[in-house]
Protein backbone atom coordinates (compact mmCIF):
# COMPACT_ATOMS: atom_id res chain seq x y z
CA UNK A 1 0.00 0.00 0.00
CA UNK A 2 1.42 3.37 -0.99
CA UNK A 3 1.79 6.21 1.48
CA UNK A 4 -0.24 9.09 0.15
CA UNK A 5 -1.33 12.39 1.66
CA UNK A 6 -4.47 12.24 3.74
CA UNK A 7 -7.59 13.09 1.81
CA UNK A 8 -10.54 14.24 3.88
CA UNK A 9 -13.05 12.59 1.51
CA UNK A 10 -11.58 9.09 1.80
CA UNK A 11 -10.06 9.25 5.30
CA UNK A 12 -12.46 11.35 7.35
CA UNK A 13 -11.85 9.48 10.62
CA UNK A 14 -8.06 9.36 10.21
CA UNK A 15 -7.94 13.03 9.28
CA UNK A 16 -9.99 14.05 12.30
CA UNK A 17 -7.82 11.96 14.60
CA UNK A 18 -4.65 13.52 13.18
CA UNK A 19 -6.01 17.03 13.66
CA UNK A 20 -7.02 16.25 17.23
CA UNK A 21 -3.61 14.79 18.08
CA UNK A 22 -1.43 17.35 16.36
CA UNK A 23 -2.23 20.21 13.98
CA UNK A 24 0.97 19.56 12.01
CA UNK A 25 0.27 15.86 11.39
CA UNK A 26 -1.49 16.40 8.05
CA UNK A 27 1.22 18.74 6.81
CA UNK A 28 3.92 16.27 7.86
CA UNK A 29 2.29 13.41 5.93
CA UNK A 30 2.04 15.53 2.78
CA UNK A 31 5.62 16.71 3.20
CA UNK A 32 6.89 13.15 3.66
CA UNK A 33 5.05 12.02 0.52
CA UNK A 34 6.51 14.91 -1.47
CA UNK A 35 10.05 14.16 -0.26
CA UNK A 36 9.64 10.48 -1.14
CA UNK A 37 8.40 11.40 -4.60
CA UNK A 38 11.31 13.79 -5.03
CA UNK A 39 13.86 11.21 -3.88
CA UNK A 40 12.56 8.75 -6.47
CA UNK A 41 13.19 11.35 -9.17
CA UNK A 42 9.65 11.14 -10.55
CA UNK A 43 9.37 14.80 -11.51
CA UNK A 44 12.92 14.89 -12.85
CA UNK A 45 12.27 11.86 -15.07
CA UNK A 46 9.12 13.44 -16.55
CA UNK A 47 11.03 16.64 -17.36
CA UNK A 48 13.74 14.64 -19.14
CA UNK A 49 11.14 12.77 -21.17
CA UNK A 50 9.49 16.05 -22.17
CA UNK A 51 12.84 17.55 -23.17
CA UNK A 52 13.70 14.50 -25.30
CA UNK A 53 10.32 14.45 -27.03
CA UNK A 54 10.54 18.06 -28.24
Amino acid sequence: KRNRPMDEKTHKDDLLEAVEENQNEIHKSKEAWYRRRQSLGICKHKKELLANSQ
